[in-house]
């Protein structure tokens, strides 16, 4: 590491990166804001010395949280951009989101109206969705780990209590400080029931400024907990009651899960506000756009604020804002029939129907899991190949119908199926 520069409080380099002012501190681990110098974007750099994660004996918890978030890769969940690691230290390079802790949020704020409540929740249940679609659950899933960008876009973060599912086997590691009963009565727990538990408790904390389980007493506290103890506010719509009485049902069986959460009427599944930006309807307002979120939702590398034309959403800008339908993609300089001998084993494995409608163009359907295969829940897209004048190949994927939140996942299980990185 350099020494000082003097520059805007950013006194120090690690690599390409000018580090500046602590924005966090943990009980083994730092938070430094930096910028990314050939860019100028600002990052949060998570500092580890790896002799108190040692001492600690938190090395599993460094390990598996870089090892999951490069695995995820969602609108709704902190972007890992790279890990730096020396001798002495480990750094972990994340996007930086200036508005903190939705925790901080509420304090500042109260308690939120319900339609406040619901863009925020709608965020959280879309990152979850996609994490357990990728067999992985956070089970740290608290106010204090859901972050905000510069739009107020919640991010998931803090994944070092989080484990990947396998099937047939139990993930038994203790949770965190919104622990489900099962957790608590040490239970073995497959995991998806524990982050609805976490998700009940936000939404509560959300609409009444309180916990619904809080005692001083550990002792007491668990047994509320255990035995669901909690008064529900009789300002709550009656859906948003039944819906956070349906999460915090103590036996985990039959808790609701996030498919059905998607389906619940307090949800509003038509109407995801919380993901798209659905209001831009003319050029000069386009230009405004944070199309840094655009990227973001297509799941690009670090990209220059200048070389956006790597992004299928920039080249797709005007369509995007004169159509109001969303497309995503990447761009790869694999040979045209591997690409596409590629995406056809992805589709498979994701149970999505496709027909051929062009010589590289696919028309194509999938259905959220549920018992019953309701349009509600059926996103239908296009697939196209494209050639640039540099001889390379873009992969373009837009949505022809459904929501649009649901359509960002499935392009995320995609691109992970397809090893974008």
């Amino acid at each position: 590491m350099e020494g000082p520069t003097g520059e805007q409080g950013f006194k120090m380099r690690l690599g390409d990166y000018k580090i500046g002012q602590t924005i966090g501190c943990g009980s083994f681990a730092t938070v430094r804001l930096a910028e990314h110098i050939p860019t100028g974007l600002k990052v949060a750099i998570k500092m580890y010395k790896r002799s108190k994660v040692k001492g600690m004996r938190m090395e599993d918890k460094v390990t598996r949280e870089i090892k999951i978030l490069r695995l995820l890769k969602h609108p709704c969940i902190t972007h890992l951009y790279e890990v730096i690691e020396t001798e002495s230290k480990i750094y972990i390079i994340m996007e930086y989101l200036e508005h903190g802790e939705l925790f901080d949020y509420l304090v500042r704020k109260g308690r939120l109206h319900e339609g406040e409540a619901r863009f925020f929740f709608q965020q959280v249940v879309s990152g979850l969705l996609y994490c357990h679609m990728n067999m992985v659950i956070h089970r740290d899933l608290k106010l204090e780990n859901l972050l905000l960008d510069s739009k107020y876009n919640v991010k998931i973060a803090d994944f070092g209590l989080s484990n990947i599912m396998i099937d047939g086997h139990f993930l038994k590691t203790s949770c965190g400080s919104y622990a489900a009963p099962e957790v608590i009565s040490g239970n073995s727990n497959v995991g998806p029931e524990v982050d609805v538990w976490g998700c009940g408790v936000a939404l509560y904390t959300l609409l009444c400024g309180s916990l619904p389980f809080d005692d001083e007493n550990t002792a007491i506290l668990y047994k509320k907990i255990k035995a669901g103890e909690y008064t529900i506010p009789s300002h709550l719509s009656s859906e948003a009651k039944n819906l956070i009485q349906r999460m915090l049902e103590v036996e985990p069986l039959r808790r609701i899960t996030i498919p059905e959460i998607l389906c619940h009427p307090w949800f509003d599944p038509h109407h995801p506000h919380s993901i798209i930006v659905t209001s831009l309807h003319t050029t000069k307002r386009a230009r405004k756009a944070d199309f840094g979120f655009l990227v973001q939702a297509s799941d690009f590398p670090f990209i220059h604020q200048n070389e956006t034309k790597a992004s299928v959403a920039w080249h797709h800008r005007e369509k995007l804002v004169s159509e109001s339908k969303w497309a995503c993609g990447f761009e790869t300089e694999t040979p045209p029939s591997e690409i596409l001998a590629k995406v056809s084993r992805a589709m498979q494995e994701l149970n999505v129907d496709s027909k051929t409608i062009g010589p590289y163009n696919f028309r194509c359907r999938w259905y959220l899991e549920s018992p019953h295969k309701s349009p509600l829940y059926m996103i239908k897209f296009e697939v196209q190949l494209y050639r640039t004048k540099e001889r390379k190949y873009i992969i373009d994927v837009l949505r022809i119908q459904g929501p649009e939140f649901l359509f960002l996942d499935l392009c995320a299980n995609l691109f992970t199926k397809l090893q974008v990185h």
